[in-house]
């Protein structure tokens, strides 16, 4: 075996040692979000101002919804800013249809697509008690690309605001037909001017692969050329 094949099975296993060392896990996909930066942030977080009603608010129960675009991937898990507001820390959460579809703006909530199961309880503290709660999905199906959806908070529980994300969200007086209209129309009505905070995520991307076994093939390569090197060379 000359000497430059075997520098480079050498520095070939080296390359390999070195991206087992900073191989990073697979990260979710994510398909919509809204949150502030890491740690996710929201308005009214710490605070007693009052965020989106969701179920029973002053002798009426109300369903609110807030849209996204699929991009191609599955839906895997959706993540909510949810306080306690009720003493209630468990909500219903589920993935709708857009009636219409596709289109520049989205129409309104249709079909239940997907239901998911909560991670978990809605925080109770701070007070009022408000955090991202995460709720899996069911049968987690495929999320079109450029077609909208909603996803619809239905139980006793309280949707804190996103920072600064405006327009359309709808909200249904149930039994009543679902409605919407532009957050910035209810500002200082009891509803919100922006959106709830919220996330969408698609499944992980590929996974990278076992640092252990990237470190494995770089020192049986190292060890190869050991193993064929001449003694006097």
């Amino acid at each position: 075996m000359n000497t430059a094949f075997r520098k480079a099975i050498c520095l070939g296993g080296l390359a390999v040692m070195l991206a087992a060392l900073s191989a990073a896990p697979a990260m979710a996909q994510i398909i919509y979000n809204n949150f502030g930066s890491a740690p996710p942030t929201f308005q009214d977080q710490t605070s007693i101002a009052p965020p989106w009603p969701v179920g029973l608010t002053g002798g009426t129960s109300y369903d609110v919804a807030f849209p996204f675009q699929g991009t191609g991937v599955s839906f895997h898990d959706a993540i909510l800013a949810l306080g306690d507001t009720t003493n209630v820390t468990t909500a219903t959460v589920y993935l709708a249809s857009d009636t219409v579809g596709t289109g520049l703006l989205p129409v309104l909530p249709g079909t239940q697509v997907d239901t998911t199961t909560e991670v978990g309880l809605i925080p109770t503290v701070p007070t009022p008690g408000a955090g991202p709660v995460t709720f899996n999905c069911h049968s987690c199906p495929v999320l079109t690309s450029g077609t909208w959806y909603w996803i619809v908070a239905v139980d006793d529980t309280g949707w804190y605001e996103s920072n600064s994300d405006t327009g359309l969200f709808a909200y249904s007086a149930e039994p009543g037909p679902w409605v919407t209209a532009q957050t910035t129309d209810f500002s200082g009505t009891g509803f919100k001017a922006t959106r709830g905070a919220y996330e969408i995520d698609g499944p992980a991307g590929m996974p990278e692969p076992s640092p252990m076994l990237l470190l494995s093939i770089g020192l049986i390569s190292v060890m190869g050329f050991a193993a064929v090197r001449p003694a006097n060379n």
